[in-house]
């Protein structure tokens, strides 16, 4: 088993790369959405709130599906498709460039954790990717908690 390390990076002009347009990227995407990153989604499809997202000019979105040389001046990788998601990840490793495979959590380099996010506090939650549903659990109990203090 992987040994994961909470770490907190500052994304500012970054490059990232979504690989699918569903819910799983969708919420990744908009949680990331003010750390003033360039975000790159390829995919065939998209969700309604990502194509408003690409109308607004808020993040790019190449409407095709992936294909090799995607990964070239990326920072971080985000993958989440049902199928073809090992070439994405062993293309992002072969280029250095760290990948996040919701498909497969144990291919990527990291996990993308729960977050709860209040002015300056910022809490992330994982359970080194075995149960995503534990992890929400966890982050709705400490969000209430945080809100009961601050009364």
């Amino acid at each position: 088993m992987k040994f994961y390390v909470p770490l907190h990076f500052d994304l500012t002009d970054k490059k990232l790369l979504f690989v699918g347009g569903g819910e799983v990227n969708e919420r990744r995407i908009l949680a990331l959405l003010d750390s003033k990153a360039q975000i790159v989604l390829v995919s065939l499809e998209a969700t309604e709130k990502l194509k408003k997202l690409a109308r607004e000019g808020k993040i790019t979105w190449i409407k095709r599906a992936y294909k090799p040389g995607d990964v070239k001046g990326m920072d971080f990788v985000f993958v989440a498709i049902p199928e073809g998601y090992e070439q994405v990840v062993d293309e992002a490793k072969e280029e250095g460039v760290w990948v996040e495979c919701a498909s497969k959590h144990t291919l990527g380099d990291f996990i993308y954790p729960a977050v709860i996010r209040k002015e300056d506090v910022v809490i992330s939650l994982s359970t080194s990717g075995r149960s995503p549903k534990k992890a929400r659990l966890l982050k709705s109990i400490i969000e209430k908690a945080i809100n009961e203090y601050e009364r």
